[in-house]
């Protein structure tokens, strides 16, 4: 079978975005380790990107098999009715870490997520967006570390990746 037919036949369920998020936090590792810092930090931001995703479909009650395509509906009602949000943006950072906090609030509640966690996705709603693509500016190997330490530390906390 061709990489596009898997690619597009494939089911994309919660538990396909945990791995997706745990395989391209590694690539960014990978990326770093090679000397390219802003696909490094661009990469690790999906990662995190696709965590959060996944952590508010877990916090609404979604079992790991819940497809993606199903599901995004009843994430943008969410956050029009219950967040203020009137344009769900897939790729905010800050609208999917609302949404996860009146989760919590909510009675799907189940906290997590620890501060230094919320250190975390305070960074990266500071540093990373998804018009990155765009840019030929490189981050310093600092900020690259810090990146990818703060996604990792996600990962950790991420419960359904807990050995």
């Amino acid at each position: 079978m061709s990489f596009d037919t898997r690619l597009f036949g494939a089911r994309q369920t919660v538990r396909m975005m945990e791995l997706a998020a745990a395989r391209h936090l590694t690539d960014a590792a990978v990326l770093r380790d090679n000397g390219q810092w802003h696909g490094s930090v661009y990469l690790a931001g999906y990662s995190v990107e696709i965590y959060l995703k996944a952590a508010y479909f877990r916090y609404s009650g979604y079992s790991t098999a819940a497809e993606w395509s199903v599901i995004k509906a009843t994430a943008e009602t969410f956050a029009r009715t219950r967040c203020g949000i009137s344009r769900l943006e897939f790729h905010n950072l800050d609208h999917w870490w609302t949404m996860i906090q009146a989760r919590r609030a909510g009675a799907f509640s189940t906290p997590w997520i620890p501060i230094n966690t919320e250190h975390c996705v305070t960074w990266f709603n500071r540093f990373w967006r998804v018009e990155m693509r765009y840019l030929s500016l490189s981050p310093t190997l600092t900020e690259v570390n810090k990146t990818l330490e703060f996604a990792g530390q996600l990962q950790t906390d991420y419960p359904s990746l807990r050995s």
